[in-house]
């Protein structure tokens, strides 16, 4: 038996577990992969602070997190925390909770920590070493961007322009129409990205986008309306028809027609023209959606590669 690995990813929109195994010095073999849709950046970023529901639902998942890492005998573990409880004004006092219940040391990570961890993941499974990559690691309070030059980190940005952020965004501001809303605040949002569009006026390929999270990844699922299976690259015309469908749906039917899980269905539209926006902007005319992300960059810090 390999050494056992643990990664915790505490997101805006969800707590990820990963469980690997190092079978060997060059490979991680997943054994658990848990999702538990618990939105704490619905708490964060409307009302300030984690509230007493959302935090007995935390700690309910971190001591099941617990019984599991001893269970499988767990040699490393690191658990991280990003968006939401980077703003939560009571987010020292979840982590103080989450120690004394679980015993696990939870670690609220900045945005840098956070694009250097998925820098980590898609360059251990996507060949970067000699193209200009664009990386997006789309979040439910922020979106990394990462500028990545013959597989080196060049630039990196974290913008609070995260689906859930900017859903509350248009609640508060009463949108009539949320489609055009979402496209002007995703349009603002990516004015600092945009001077960097020099390192992508080389041919298509030298250089690649690549996105990681939930969303990216139900959109990878949703390509199976084009060709059958769930796919790990999409095109921008597909992203657009993609796009409309799902801004003519109600988050309920997103849920009965498109089989999205509910805390997916209503992130989706806003996760969609952040990426539209992109291929627009930069000229890209394919996404990658290799499903990796903060928690395998994790496991692979731990296994040391």
């Amino acid at each position: 038996m390999g050494i056992r690995l643990a990664a915790i990813d505490v997101g805006s929109n969800a707590v990820r577990f990963e469980l690997g195994e190092l079978v060997d010095k060059k490979q991680i073999q997943v054994i658990h992969n848990y999702r538990v849709p618990i939105r704490l950046g619905d708490d964060s970023f409307s009302k300030g602070k984690i509230g007493d529901k959302t935090i007995k639902a935390v700690l309910k998942a971190f001591i099941e997190f617990q019984q599991l890492m001893i269970k499988y005998d767990v040699k490393y573990y690191k658990a991280v925390a990003t968006s939401a409880l980077r703003d939560a004004k009571n987010s020292e006092e979840l982590v103080d909770l989450i120690f004394s219940t679980s015993h696990i040391q939870l670690d609220i990570i900045d945005g840098k920590e956070e694009a250097r961890l998925v820098h980590l993941s898609v360059s251990h499974v996507e060949n970067i070493s000699k193209k200009n990559a664009l990386l997006i690691d789309i979040g439910g309070g922020s979106v990394e961007f990462i500028i990545s030059i013959n597989g080196q980190l060049k630039k990196f940005y974290s913008l609070n322009m995260g689906t859930i952020r900017l859903l509350n965004r248009a609640k508060k501001a009463k949108a009539k129409d949320l489609k055009k809303y979402l496209e002007k605040e995703v349009r603002k949002h990516l004015e600092p990205i945009l001077k960097h569009k020099k390192y992508f006026n080389c041919p298509y390929d030298k250089k690649i986008f690549i996105g990681t999270g939930g969303n990216v990844k139900s959109l990878g699922k949703l390509g199976e309306m084009f060709k059958g299976n769930s796919k790990n690259e999409i095109s921008a015309f597909e992203i657009e028809i993609l796009e409309k469908l799902i801004s003519s749906y109600s988050v309920q039917e997103r849920i009965q027609k498109l089989g999205l899980k509910p805390d997916r269905a209503d992130v989706i539209l806003p996760a969609t023209i952040i990426i539209q926006e992109i291929m627009k902007a930069m000229d890209f005319k394919k996404i990658r959606a290799p499903n990796v992300g903060v928690k395998d960059g994790i496991l692979i810090q731990l296994a040391k590669f």
